[in-house]
């Protein structure tokens, strides 16, 4: 590359000494680096492990020691090497502004975000402020990150990339949340972050790597300079002819901090001969008091530009003469030709950060207070101005305080929560203690946004605050609501519940609060399964929505509607869910399982509709991935799990459950981990796994207590369908027997809710409880023939069938097997026909028709084995080794496979067949290889032509 020396080109990049060490490399002609042999080396080392996946290399050190020196090193040697590098040059100056990092790091990469999803390339433009937030619901802060981490997947796909962050202990804390996002997600693609810290200034130099592997990560500390270094540095920037004594005396006299010896070193320039004589170095305790005498000899015009330009996010000429008026150009100049300015592009930045910073300190309170007016009349960003204003208010200042309220909502709408709630508490304190309404909305909007934010503590203490001291009505209320939602985040669901109501109380000319209040209502009233009073709330909700007139309320409305209708047993409400699946808004901030979206995959599945429902969850899945939303990712993972569970998918079951647990890692979600865990037992109750199944039951249920019984419900409930199949029905009782009391006590009418009573039912038949399974059996058939539910309707029968049989009524009992294999004609649920396969084996055995539970036996046992479900294959094959019978010849086709190779001659494709066998298309795939090697044949072609010539596919007559 152009400017780059050979031996950067060569993979020598950083350094080329002598023996003694001491001589300045240049490795670009804009780096200079002096006496750093060690460092460079390991910043080589660094750059080499990049292109083998995730590598972090942390320059830490004391101010001045040469962070940035070594930082600008690694970058140039980035750039001989053809890496992509991205660079931020952090100020202090900037750090409060949201996503000033993440603008300079992927400006270079501004060309990518057209071909990024919409909701992500929305999120980034908005962040970066490429396009207007007005207008829209804000921007999710994890939309912006998965946006970031797509355009560095891109970037690393064609070469190695590189994160370089300088002063990284000023990078804003929005730009940081999203670049722990990326170094968490990136995995192995060649992405490497180089940055440099200040040690000892608030933030930890291991804080930006901390979630990366440490063994990919190095810190590396900086220390002093040699004294041939310092010498070296001294002659090369100052052009100063020291005698080695001299520098031997600078370099004691800085300690081996090279910008120290640079400002004793201009200190002493001109008077070289006077310091040589014996007279003291112009020293002192604090390197600042160098930097202020500096400072100081420039004019009050330069002095006044360069704090100007210390306090300013993106400043440039253009700006500081505006704000500064005539004297701006000319104060600009004066601090340029000092070397305490510098232009980087069109922006300008101080030489040094202490420069800038001992600048604006040596301006009074009122100079600074004037200095901010002045910026903020310049500068056009909201934020910003508003922030100048807060610096120049000397007290309650209902203006400015205005001001950085609309610079709240612009921050949220960026997705900034952090920010937003720092502006937010900013007006608060600038607004008249007289002013009590403006004061208390100022909190509560500080509160909301540190919800958003998930400082939760401070939330809390906000929101308390307000409901204290704020008068009875809409006001408070809302702060309550918000309060309540605080302690539902942190699991105290009965608490929630208590501020919900108390706010509904005050809440009744406010129904836009009020419909709100009523979903969450519902929502937790839900999870403690009061069906009665979660549906009742529902509606309540969906009335104050209308009031509101809100769309997207209305839309959420709707589907809590349809949800708690369809729980209590009243069927789906086709017509309502359509028009709210047509209201909803994707962007708007609320939580996606109270909307239709999430709604409608839900009650398909319970009546049914499960292909159609994993549709809907895949779809709906895709989104929230592409918008970073990882707690959404944790609860979708649960029930995306349980439908390919259905659906005999275990290999997808797993996969999704694999998503949840990886999404609830990264959010750090306490109850996203139990529904990782949760979902991880599902798949192993089927499997067969049953010591890591209770292990992840436990797991959950620890997390989750008794604030969600629903979700508890469906843990147990997997776990008691284990113990079944393992024959064991002491164990499932014990498991499955205090959840009965649900179905007398939640309202339940929606038979899936209660996907247990099958189960306890079968068990307590076994136990010879008979009179307790009737119970059950007779809900389970009752609510399956009032929805017409047929998995409802297939597992009373198969219940009937055992319980009729243990009555010695076994005709009528295969009358009622007959009547569940009719059902499960209607239901893609291979493991559950399998499971009424398997009961209808074991009444023919008991009837001693070998033929018949042999037939009915195998074709279950190929069932579990193609979905995976190893606990219920070994079952079906323990009934079979009880029959006697000679076993099966190797050639001879089960009735399932004989129907799959008849369905597969005839033309059918894979998936046309999975709809007509209610199997999945992988169980297709895996029946027919079995029926190609029982029948010797290589293809569909082949195995046509056999079968042609057969009237049987067991025959052996053509």
């Amino acid at each position: 590359m152009s400017g780059c020396s050979e031996s950067a080109k060569t993979g020598n990049s950083l350094y080329q000494w002598e023996s003694l060490g001491g001589e300045p490399l240049e490795s670009d002609p804009v780096v200079t680096v002096f006496g750093r042999h060690s460092e460079l080396a390991a910043i080589d080392r660094f750059l080499d492990r990049v292109p083998g996946g995730l590598s972090g290399l942390v320059v830490a050190g004391e101010p001045g020691i040469g962070k940035t020196t070594l930082w600008s090193a690694g970058v140039e040697a980035a750039r001989c090497l053809d890496y992509q590098v991205l660079t931020a040059r952090s100020a202090h100056s900037e750090s409060s502004f949201a996503f000033a990092g993440l603008t300079d790091l992927l400006e270079p990469a501004a060309d990518l975000l057209p071909e990024l999803p919409p909701p992500q390339r929305r999120a980034l433009e908005v962040a970066l402020l490429r396009a207007d937030e007005e207008g829209g619901h804000p921007v999710d802060h994890r939309t912006i990150s998965v946006a970031a981490l797509s355009v560095v997947r891109r970037l690393a796909e064609q070469r190695p990339v590189l994160l370089a962050v300088d002063d990284a202990q000023w990078l804003d804390v929005p730009s940081l949340q999203v670049l722990q996002f990326v170094l968490r997600r990136v995995g192995s693609s060649p992405v490497g972050l180089l940055v440099s810290m200040r040690t000892k200034e608030g933030r930890s130099p291991s804080a930006v790597v901390a979630d990366m592997p440490q063994d990919r990560v190095q810190i590396l500390e900086i220390g002093p300079l040699t004294p041939r270094a310092v010498e070296a540095l001294l002659t090369e920037q100052l052009s100063l002819d020291l005698t080695r004594p001299m520098a031997a005396r600078i370099h004691q006299a800085s300690g081996g901090n090279p910008f120290y010896a640079l400002e004793i070193g201009r200190a002493v320039d001109g008077r070289i001969d006077e310091y040589m004589s014996g007279s003291p170095l112009p020293l002192t305790d604090d390197l600042r008091d160098l930097v202020r005498d500096r400072v100081a000899s420039l004019s009050p015009p330069g002095r006044t530009a360069l704090a100007a330009v210390a306090s300013t996010f993106q400043p440039t000429e253009e700006l500081i003469s505006s704000a500064l008026g005539a004297e701006g150009g000319a104060g600009l100049e004066n601090a340029r030709r000092a070397g305490t300015i510098e232009v980087d592009g069109v922006r300008l930045r101080p030489s040094h950060p202490l420069v800038g910073a001992t600048a604006y300190m040596e301006h009074s309170e009122e100079e600074r207070r004037r200095l901010h007016a002045s910026l903020a009349g310049a500068v056009e960003e909201i934020e910003e101005k508003a922030r100048h204003l807060a610096l120049a208010a000397t007290g309650p200042d209902e203006k400015v305080a205005a001001a950085l309220e609309a610079a709240t909502a612009s921050a949220a709408r960026r997705g900034a929560p952090n920010a937003a709630a720092e502006l937010a508490e900013q007006a608060r304190r600038l607004t008249d203690p007289a002013a009590e309404a403006d004061l208390h909305r100022r909190t509560a909007l500080a509160g909301y946004h540190h919800i958003r934010g998930a400082n939760l503590p401070r939330a809390k203490e906000l929101l308390e605050e307000v409901v204290r001291s704020a008068p009875a009505g809409a006001a408070r209320a809302n702060s309550m609501r918000l309060l309540g939602e605080v302690a539902y985040l942190m699991g105290k669901t009965n608490e929630a519940l208590a501020l919900f109501s108390r706010a509904l109380e005050e809440a009744h000319d406010a129904p836009c609060v009020a419909a709100h209040l009523e979903m969450n209502l519902s929502s937790g009233t839900f999870l403690l399964t009061d069906y009665p009073t979660s549906q009742r709330h529902s509606h309540a909700g969906l009335e104050q929505a209308t009031r509101c007139g809100d769309p997207w309320l209305i839309s959420q409305a709707q589907g809590v509607v349809v949800f708690n209708d369809a729980i209590v047993g009243e069927g789906v409400n086709e017509d309502l869910l359509s028009r709210s699946l047509e209201l909803e808004d994707w962007d708007a901030p609320t939580m996606i399982w109270m909307g239709p979206t999430f709604v409608a995959p839900m009650v398909w599945a319970w009546a049914g509709r499960i292909p159609e429902a994993t549709d809907g969850f895949d779809r709906l899945m895709s989104n929230m991935v592409e918008r970073g939303q990882e707690a959404t990712i944790c609860l979708l993972g649960l029930y995306a799990t349980r439908m390919s569970c259905w659906l005999g998918q275990l290999d997808s079951a797993q996969n999704y459950a694999l998503l949840g647990r990886t999404a609830s890692e990264h959010s750090g979600w306490a109850a996203g981990k139990a529904f990782a865990s949760a979902a991880e037992a599902m798949v192993c109750c089927l499997t067969g796994d049953a010591e890591l199944a209770r292990t992840k039951v436990q797991e959950a249920a620890a997390i989750l207590g008794d604030q969600s019984k629903f979700r508890t419900l469906c843990m147990m409930s997997s776990l008691g369908s284990l113990e079944l199949s393992l024959g064991d029905f002491g164990a499932t009782d014990r498991v499955l027997a205090p959840l009965v009391e649900f179905i007398t006590t939640s309202g339940v009418g929606e038979p899936a809710i209660a996907a247990f009573a099958p189960d306890e039912c079968e068990a307590l038949i076994a136990l010879g409880r008979l009179e307790e399974a009737q119970f059950l059996l007779d809900w389970l058939a009752r609510r399956g023939q009032a929805l017409d539910r047929p998995w409802a309707l297939a597992a009373a029968a198969r219940c009937r069938a055992l319980l009729l049989a243990g009555q010695g009524r076994i005709g009528e009992s295969m009358d009622q097997i007959d009547e569940a294999l009719l059902q499960h004609k209607r239901l893609p649920m291979p493991i559950e026909l399998g499971r009424t396969l398997l009961v209808k084996g074991r009444l023919h055995r008991r009837s001693r028709e070998k033929s018949a539970a042999k037939e009915a036996l195998e074709e279950a046992k190929a069932l579990f084995e193609s979905a995976g479900a190893g606990a219920w294959a070994a079952a079906a094959q323990s009934e079979l080794d009880r029959i006697g019978l000679r076993p099966r010849a190797p050639h001879q086709l089960t009735p399932t496979e004989a129907s799959v190779a008849q369905l597969a001659a005839a033309g059918l494709s894979t998936k046309e067949i999975a709809a007509r066998a209610f199997l999945s298309p992988k169980s297709v795939e895996g029946v027919l290889t079995r029926v190609y090697r029982k029948l010797q044949v290589r293809s569909r072609s082949q195995l046509a032509a056999m079968l042609a010539r057969k009237t049987d596919p067991n025959s052996g007559a053509e």
